[in-house]
């Protein structure tokens, strides 16, 4: 059997950072939505809130952890996911839906790619 040597205080699963962390992946499918309607200054309005959002709540989840002394193994592996995982479903959309250049998308989950590979 697998033991490994966590410190109590780290193996918290429900904590608000890894809440915040949760949101920003479960608001992808409504940006994603938002990006297939067509160019409207009201969806796009809409669609700046929910990235300012994501944004704000990135730099917010690991602040609230250490501020509340939450944190944790799950939010250490969830938020750079969560980053990942976010950044490259928002840029493949853009690729389709929006004309970002695809040697932009390229250069970003590859950078993601070589990140995640290199830790």
């Amino acid at each position: 059997m697998l033991k490994l040597n966590i410190p109590l205080s780290e193996r918290k699963i429900f904590t608000v950072s890894n809440f915040v962390t949760l949101s920003r992946v479960l608001l992808l499918p409504f940006i994603v939505a938002l990006l297939k309607q067509p160019v409207s200054q009201g969806n796009n309005i809409l669609l700046a809130i929910l990235l300012i959002y994501s944004i704000v709540s990135d730099m917010l989840d690991g602040y609230i952890a250490r501020k509340l002394n939450q944190v944790s193994v799950l939010g250490k592996i969830l938020d750079p996911l969560a980053d990942k995982i976010c950044i490259g479903v928002l840029v493949a959309f853009a690729v389709i839906y929006r004309d970002l250049p695809l040697w932009v998308a390229v250069t970003i989950i590859t950078r993601d790619v070589l990140i995640v590979f290199y830790y």
